[in-house]
């Protein structure tokens, strides 16, 4: 095969083809359709099944969400590499405005402005998934305890300096922990500090936590004996 001499160049057109050479060449003629009506087609099929249960896998191991176009998510932080850094970006929320054929969401700033880069579901995290707490006639979003104080005559008990989500700084305001939905945001926070609250809040707090438990658990049980509806029959 190697070294072979190499063809000279002369003009096969008027070259006349004998019985075998046209058998030749229609057997290599049902050969190349066959590849191209049967043999591609059928690899081509093949090739997208595999290539959908690899992403059907995948979704279900991500557990990816969608996010609909005005949704209000915080953008996780890449750089965090320890429990006690911020996991997610401290500017923000974010208004995803537009979703790419790929799945990506373009987000936007407080400000109006568009954010360079596009973000997959999984760097993305729905605001009311964060800690919140209660008001009056709404929830608001907790990004982050600033700082903590004790209660005048109320020995052991504590303010929090609270920073909300969607707000600047000339918007924080102290709290108690009665206020939280969710005083792990409050358990996290002292254990970020290095130190222990005092005995009394934490006895009230972890009161506080298995009160919601419990209420959780109600709830379910509640659910799971509730009948089901029958469905509608017809005949």
């Amino acid at each position: 095969m190697f070294a072979r001499a190499i063809n000279d160049f002369k003009d096969y057109t008027k070259v006349k083809m004998n019985a075998n050479t046209h058998r030749a060449v229609r057997k290599r003629e049902k050969v190349i359709q066959d590849l191209t009506q049967i043999v591609l087609p059928a690899i081509i099929k093949r090739t997208e099944q595999i290539r959908s249960a690899a992403q059907d896998k995948f979704n279900k191991k991500k557990n990816l969400v969608s996010y609909a176009v005005g949704s209000l998510v915080s953008l996780r932080n890449p750089t965090a590499t320890s429990a006690l850094e911020a996991k997610y970006v401290p500017v923000g929320p974010f208004k995803v405005v537009m979703k790419n054929k790929g799945g990506a969401n373009i987000l936007q700033d407080k400000t109006g402005e568009l954010l360079p880069s596009k973000y997959s579901p999984e760097q993305l995290k729905s605001v009311s998934e964060e800690p919140i707490i209660s008001g009056e006639e709404m929830h608001y979003v907790v990004e982050a305890i600033i700082a903590h104080k004790p209660i005048k005559n109320k020995k052991g008990h504590y303010e929090y300096l609270i920073r909300w989500k969607a707000y600047d700084a000339s918007e924080d305001t102290w709290q108690v922990f009665q206020d939280f939905d969710d005083v792990n945001t409050i358990i996290n926070y002292w254990r970020k500090l290095g130190t222990n609250m005092s005995d009394e809040e934490t006895r009230l707090i972890n009161n506080k936590r298995k009160n919601n438990k419990q209420k959780e658990q109600e709830n379910k049980r509640k659910e799971k004996q509730e009948p089901k509806k029958k469905k509608k029959t017809y005949n």
